[in-house]
């Protein structure tokens, strides 16, 4: 849809509220309460059209988005917001760090072969970290006796992470590129919608109860990412 030379998506959802979200390639994207009429998105996109504007122009402006990776040797690699420079060697494959190194031992150093030993490292330690940071904030949230959420790794296009409401916490594979307290923002975010399933006031009452800091994490995670 497009109005005020705006395009947006519009997702029903069983809710009462309305959201605008902007995302890091500058689509917008409208979640709205499922009988809500056309005309009150419209009215909705006009009156927030100029924060619209603004998140875009900033996401355009800073653009940190990391380019393709070609995997061939010397090319930088992010891992937990830090650049290391790939290093490769012959022989079985393993990956590892050394010094400021990323260090990927193949058979055949192929830019095919070194990519996926590298996704098949970064998936494996993202399963390590992202369940060791929901073990962490899950103990440390007031939520009771409810059941911890499962962890679902996947490349998602255009959100950090989700939460559904059968219990699937949904995580980005990227966000092993960022430093952990990006990754914790993500995390207590989600987890945040168990009790609170919109971006209310008391959603954010109680993103700030747990993380005071969290407006510098999510910018940070935004500069860094993209």
């Amino acid at each position: 849809m497009n109005h005020s030379n705006i395009e947006y998506v519009v997702a029903r959802r069983q809710r009462t509220t309305v959201e605008i979200a902007v995302h890091p390639d500058g689509s917008v994207e409208v979640v709205a309460p499922l009988d809500l009429a056309e005309e009150r998105i419209t009215q909705f996109i006009e009156k927030h059209s100029d924060w619209i504007r603004r998140k875009q122009t900033f996401f355009h402006d800073f653009d940190p988005r990391p380019s393709p990776r070609r995997y061939v040797a010397g090319e930088t690699q992010l891992y937990l917001g830090r650049n290391y420079r790939l290093r490769l060697h012959k022989g079985v494959a393993e990956v590892s760090l050394s010094n400021g190194y990323l260090v990927v031992t193949s058979a055949e150093a192929t830019p095919t072969e070194i990519a996926r030993i590298v996704e098949a490292w970064r998936r494996r330690q993202a399963r390590f970290l992202f369940s060791e940071i929901l073990d962490q904030v899950w103990n440390a949230m007031p939520l009771g006796s409810r059941p911890r959420p499962r962890l679902c790794i996947k490349a998602l296009r255009r959100r950090w992470g989700s939460l559904s409401e059968n219990g699937m916490l949904t995580l980005n594979l990227s966000l092993i590129q960022a430093p952990k307290a990006c990754i914790e923002y993500v995390v207590v975010h989600e987890l945040c919608h168990i009790d609170h399933p919109g971006h209310g006031q008391d959603f954010y009452a109680a993103l700030k109860d747990m993380l005071p800091d969290w407006k510098e994490r999510k910018h940070r995670l935004e500069r860094l990412l993209g």
